[in-house]
C-alpha cells in the first residue's frame, strides 16, 4: 500500500486509550476495607471510562495528512515500515481481543525494522501481571520511542521539541509521533512512583517538564505528570524545590494547574504542605491568612500565589472537603484509605471523593500523617478558614475562578460547626498563628454586625467576647466622629443586635454618641442617634445607661442634656416613623431592602429617653399645631412624651418646687387649658400673681387628678379594681403604665402586653447583669 494512503495512528484506540490510565491488574490496597457510600456511588459512574475523551478522538482523527504536513514542517521523515505497522495495528485494533492483541504486537516486533514503541505499550498493558513486570516493556517502549523522534531529522528529542514548538507555537505534545514517547515517560514514572523509585521516577517526569517547556496541553490526562511531581518532592522531604515547582514556572502553566480539575485539589494541598515543611524546618510556623497582601491590586488569585503563597489555603479548603474527612478523622493518624479495584480511570471533580482517593494515595496519606504536626495544623487552617467565613456572611477567596467559587463549596465540613466555637478557636491561636492587625481587629467586629451573617445573636455575643479576651478594647479601632463610615457599634445599634452586643462594644470602648450636625455631611451620625433614629429602643436604652455614667462621673452632666435633646430630635426626624405607623408605604430603610428591627417602636423610645432624664422642650416639629394635625404618628408621639414626663414627675416627686413644671404638669393632665396655662404665665410676669400662689392653687388639683386617676385603674388583665378585687394593684414594674391585680394575671397578659410595653433604661440594665443575651430570657423576670 503506497505510504499516503496508509491511516497513520501513534496509539491502538480502545487498547491503549489512555497514557496515564491505570494498568487492568491494578488495585488500591488501602488496608481500610470497603469503600465510602458516596465513594463507591463515583467509583460506579467513572470506572471504565477514559479519563479524556477528545484525547481519544483526536487520535482517531490523526491520518498521514496530519503527520505528514508535520513532519514536513521540521524537515524530518518517518519510516514506511513504521508506518505500515501501525496501519495494521490500527486496522485491527477495534476487534481484538487481550491475546490477539499481544499476538499483534510480537508479530510487529519481529518485523525487519524492529521499531514499533506501540507495541511495547500493549505488551505492558496486557501481558504483565504486576507493575514490575510492566517496567521493561515500558523501558523499551521508551528506548523505541527515542529511536523513532531520532528518525525526523533532530539528534536529541530536546532539539526536535523545540523545532516543532518554534514552528507550531504549541506544545510537543500536539507532535503526532511523539505521542509514544509521551507515553513510555509518563507510564513509566507512574509505575516507578508506585513502586516506591521516587528518585527514578522523578527523573523521568522532569524529562516531560524540560522537553514541553512552558507550553499546555487541553489533556487532562496529559497534564497529569505535573500533577505527580509535587507530591514526589514532598515525598523525598524536599519541599523547597516543590514550592519552586508550582510557584515558579510560566504564568500560563501556573494559572491552569491551579485552576484545572485535573490538578487545581492535588497543587493546593500540596502547595500547603510544602509551605508548613518548610516553615517547621526554618523554625517558623506559617501564618494563618487568606487575604490578599495590602496594597495589592492583582486581579488574578494564582498570579498573586508567588508573593503571597498563602493565599492557597483557602483554595485547599474549598476544593479539599472529601480530603478532609481523611485528614480530620478522629483516628486521623492512623486513618487507612479504602481497599479498591478497579482503579477509576477519571479524575472526576475537583472536590469529589474520587478525586481525594487519588490524590492521598501512593503514600501521600502516610506523609501526611508522618509530618510532625501537619495534621493539626491543616485542622487550624480549617476552623480559621470557617470561621471567617462564618463570620463574613459568604467569605470568598479574591480572584478565584468561578468553578472553585461555587456555592457548594460552603459545605461546612464534618466535625466542624462553623460558628462562634470555630470563631473562638481562631482568635485562640491568633497571637502566634497569624498577624491580627488593627484593620484585622475592625474587620472582624463590622463583620460580626453585618445582618446578613448566619450567626444567631447568641453566637455573635459568643464571638464578640472571643475578640475581647484579646483585645480588652477597642478604642483604637473605634473613631468615633472621625470615622468615615459607620463603627461597629453603629452597625449594632442600627441593626438593632441583642442589648448585650452593644453593651459589651460599649464597655470595649466603643463611642455611643458625638455631636452631629446636619451641614457636616462628612460625618455619620453617632451610635445612640442611629438607635433614637430608627425607633431601636433596646439599644438606646443601653446606650442611654452607659452614657450617662460616663458623663456624670466627668462633671459633664450639661453635655448629657444636650445629647438628649439631639436623640430626641434625630428620633422626630426619622423617615421610618411614618413607615411603622402605616402612613406611607416605605422609608429610606424599606428603599435599601434593610427590614425594620421586630422590635422597633417610637414609642418605646420616647419611654426610654424620659425614663433616662430627659424634661427638656420637645422639638418644634412635635410642638407644631396645624402643621401635624393630621399627622398621626408625631401626634401619638408628642402625646407619648408629654404623658410620660406627667408621669415620671409626679412619681419620683409629688410636691414640684419649680413652677413652669408645675405648669407642664397641669397642661399634661387637662387640669387647665392651653389658653389658662398662657394666662398664669402673663400674670407671673407681670406680678399679679406669685409663684407661690400658683403652686397652692394648682398642686391639690394635679394631684387628685393622679390619685383619682389610680382609684379607678382596673387590672389589665381580668378588669378588677381596687374596690371589687379587695387588693391593691400594682403597676407593671418595667413600663410602670399598666396595672395588675396579682402576679397570676401579669404573667396571662404578657403575650399581649409585651409588644408595647415601655422600659427603663436602669431596668434593661439591671437584666443585662443576669442574662447573656438571649432574647427569651428579657420576658422572664418583668414581673412584679
Amino acid at each position: 500500500m503506497p505510504h499516503d494512503e496508509m491511516p497513520f495512528c501513534s496509539h491502538l484506540d480502545g487498547i491503549v486509550p489512555s497514557p496515564s490510565m491505570p494498568f487492568p491488574f491494578e488495585e488500591l490496597r488501602g488496608g481500610g476495607g470497603l469503600p465510602s457510600t458516596e465513594l463507591q456511588k463515583e467509583l460506579w459512574e467513572n470506572c471504565g471510562r477514559t479519563i479524556n475523551v477528545l484525547h481519544a478522538t483526536a487520535l482517531s482523527c490523526n491520518g498521514p495528512d496530519k503527520a505528514d504536513q508535520q513532519l514536513r514542517d521540521i524537515g524530518g521523515t518517518l519510516p514506511g515500515e513504521y508506518v505500515h505497522m501501525n496501519y495494521i495495528l490500527r486496522r485491527n485494533a477495534p476487534e481484538v481481543t487481550r491475546e490477539e492483541a499481544i499476538s499483534l504486537a510480537n508479530a510487529a516486533l519481529k518485523s525487519t525494522l524492529r521499531l514499533c514503541p506501540e507495541a511495547h505499550l500493549i505488551l505492558a498493558r496486557h501481558e504483565s501481571s504486576n507493575l514490575h513486570e510492566a517496567v521493561p516493556h515500558l523501558i523499551c517502549a521508551l528506548e523505541d520511542s527515542m529511536r523513532l523522534l531520532q528518525c525526523c531529522g533532530a539528534p536529541t528529542v530536546p532539539a526536535l521539541a523545540k523545532r516543532f514548538q518554534r514552528r507550531h507555537k504549541c506544545s510537543f505534545w500536539d507532535f503526532v509521533p511523539a505521542k509514544p514517547w509521551f507515553e513510555a515517560h509518563l507510564r513509566l514514572a507512574n509505575t516507578l512512583r508506585k513502586l516506591g523509585k521516587l528518585e527514578q521516577a522523578l527523573e523521568h517526569y522532569m524529562v516531560l517538564v524540560e522537553v514541553d517547556g512552558d507550553y499546555w496541553s487541553t489533556s487532562a490526562d496529559y497534564v497529569n505528570y505535573r500533577y505527580h511531581i509535587p507530591s514526589v518532592l514532598l515525598q523525598l522531604d524536599r519541599p523547597g524545590e516543590a514550592i519552586s515547582f508550582m510557584l515558579e514556572t510560566c504564568s500560563p502553566v501556573l494559572e491552569k494547574c491551579f485552576g484545572s480539575d485535573s490538578t487545581a485539589l492535588s497543587f493546593s494541598l500540596s502547595l500547603t504542605l510544602a509551605l508548613y515543611k518548610l516553615a517547621r524546618a526554618e523554625g517558623k510556623e506559617p501564618p494563618l491568612d487568606f487575604e490578599l497582601p495590602d496594597g495589592s491590586n492583582e486581579p488574578s488569585f494564582t498570579r498573586s500565589l508567588p508573593a503571597a503563597p498563602h493565599l492557597i489555603y483557602g483554595a485547599a479548603l474549598q476544593l479539599g472537603h472529601a480530603t478532609a474527612s481523611y485528614l480530620l478523622a478522629p483516628n486521623a493518624k492512623s486513618v487507612k484509605l479504602p481497599d479498591v479495584k478497579p482503579l477509576p480511570t477519571t479524575m472526576a471533580s475537583c472536590q469529589s471523593h474520587l478525586q481525594a482517593l487519588i490524590y492521598l494515595s501512593d503514600g501521600v496519606l502516610e506523609m501526611w500523617q508522618r509530618t510532625p504536626g501537619a495534621l493539626d495544623f491543616f485542622k487550624r487552617m480549617q476552623d480559621a478558614f470557617w470561621a471567617k467565613y462564618w463570620t463574613c456572611g459568604c467569605f470568598s477567596q479574591s480572584g478565584l475562578p468561578d468553578r472553585v467559587t461555587r456555592a457548594n463549596r460552603f459545605n461546612v465540613p464534618p466535625g466542624l460547626d462553623g460558628t462562634a466555637n470555630s470563631f473562638a478557636k481562631f482568635l485562640a491561636t491568633s497571637k502566634t498563628l497569624c498577624r491580627t492587625s488593627r484593620k484585622e481587629v475592625r474587620e472582624y467586629l463590622s463583620n460580626l454586625m453585618v445582618p446578613t451573617s448566619p450567626l444567631s445573636q447568641r453566637a455573635r455575643f459568643e464571638a464578640l467576647q472571643a475578640i475581647l479576651t484579646h483585645e480588652s478594647t477597642i478604642e483604637y479601632v473605634d473613631k468615633g466622629k472621625k470615622s468615615t463610615e459607620p463603627t461597629p457599634l453603629c452597625m449594632a445599634m442600627f441593626y438593632d443586635h441583642d442589648p448585650s452586643i452593644v453593651l459589651a462594644l460599649i464597655t470595649a470602648g466603643a463611642k455611643s454618641w458625638w455631636p452631629h450636625s446636619s451641614t457636616d455631611e462628612s460625618r455619620i451620625l453617632s451610635p445612640l442617634a442611629m438607635a433614637a433614629n430608627q425607633g431601636n429602643w433596646r439599644s438606646l436604652a443601653v446606650g442611654l445607661r452607659m452614657l450617662d455614667k460616663r458623663m456624670h462621673a466627668l462633671g459633664h452632666a450639661a453635655c448629657f442634656d444636650k445629647a438628649m435633646a439631639s436623640l430626641v430630635l434625630a428620633m422626630c426626624e426619622s423617615s421610618c416613623l411614618a413607615c411603622l405607623y402605616d402612613e406611607k408605604e416605605s422609608c429610606e430603610r424599606c428603599e435599601a431592602q434593610v427590614p425594620h428591627s421586630p422590635y422597633a417602636d417610637f414609642e418605646n423610645c420616647a419611654d426610654v429617653l424620659v425614663s433616662a432624664g430627659f424634661r427638656g422642650y420637645l422639638p418644634s416639629v412635635l410642638n407644631c399645631k396645624d402643621e401635624c394635625a393630621g399627622d398621626c404618628s408625631l401626634a401619638l408621639l408628642r402625646e407619648r412624651f408629654r404623658f410620660r414626663m406627667a408621669q415620671m414627675r409626679t412619681r419620683t416627686n409629688r410636691y414640684m418646687d419649680e413652677t413652669d413644671e408645675l405648669l407642664e404638669l397641669a397642661l399634661s393632665l387637662n387640669v387647665i387649658s392651653a389658653s389658662k396655662h398662657d394666662e398664669i404665665t402673663d400674670a407671673i410676669a407681670m406680678g399679679a400673681k406669685t409663684e407661690l400662689e400658683v403652686q397652692i392653687e394648682l398642686t391639690p388639683q394635679v394631684l387628685a387628678v393622679v390619685d383619682e386617676h389610680n382609684e379607678n385603674l382596673a387590672c389589665a388583665c381580668c378588669n378588677a379594681t381596687k374596690a371589687t378585687a379587695g387588693v391593691k394593684l400594682k403597676k407593671c414594674r418595667q413600663c410602670l403604665s399598666i396595672w395588675y391585680c396579682g402576679t397570676k394575671c401579669q404573667q396571662k397578659h404578657w403575650k399581649v402586653h409585651k409588644r408595647s410595653c415601655g422600659v427603663t433604661c436602669d431596668y434593661i440594665f439591671d437584666m443585662l447583669q443576669q442574662t447573656a443575651g438571649s432574647d427569651e430570657s428579657w420576658s422572664s423576670n418583668i414581673l412584679s
